[in-house]
């Protein structure tokens, strides 16, 4: 076999394989889009709720629009900026990630959500889901009607962190920004309702 007849061989295998790696991904749903039976169930409910109206004092910054996010099967709703890229990561385990995110001014933050069947948030869930450990200048606020943890922590890759977490409805709710942002994620929290 030639050199020309080889790397025209080889060309045409690689071809093949991209254009059967193209079909099979295009053929496949994206990860997060893919649903269960209950989440299928949960988000024809949710559509079936008429949108909220935007609220008078949604704090957003010039420019930006005030829009809603609901997530049927995590029963929550909240207004966040039409600037922010929201993005939804399976977890596994009936867990979800949530990001808003606007990569301009390097604004925004998380909602973590888990499946948890106590009634407060104990020092063995804080220890498993805050590696760092720290959690200091602690204060209660309501969301939604339900008390919350608010507290300022830190992470190793994003630096200081202001963080809300709170339990309704067998889900415990962690939302994560960095510390600079901590009005704004407390503007966020005034627009929370549970669906």
């Amino acid at each position: 076999m030639t050199m020309r007849t080889a790397s025209l061989t080889l060309s045409a295998v690689l071809c093949a394989a991209l254009v059967a790696g193209a079909a099979w991904y295009l053929r496949s749903p994206a990860p997060q889009e893919e649903l269960s039976a209950a989440a299928a169930a949960a988000a024809t409910t949710s559509a079936a709720l008429p949108p909220r109206p935007p609220p008078a004092a949604c704090g957003q910054a010039a420019g930006a629009a005030c829009v809603e996010f609901r997530s049927a099967q995590y029963h929550f709703s909240l207004f966040h900026s039409d600037q922010k890229d929201v993005k939804t990561y399976d977890e596994g385990g009936g867990a979800a990630t949530f990001t808003f995110e606007n990569f301009d001014n390097a604004h925004g933050f998380q909602i973590f959500v888990v499946p948890y069947s106590g009634t407060t948030i104990s020092d063995a869930r804080f220890a498993e889901d805050e590696p760092s450990g720290v959690r200091t200048n602690l204060t209660t606020l309501m969301v939604d009607g339900v008390a919350a943890a608010a507290f300022d922590s830190y992470d190793e890759n994003l630096g200081d962190t202001y963080e809300v977490w709170f339990i309704h409805d067998g889900y415990l709710y962690e939302l994560t920004t960095l510390k600079a942002f901590a009005g704004s994620m407390r503007e966020r929290l005034a627009t929370w309702q549970f669906i």
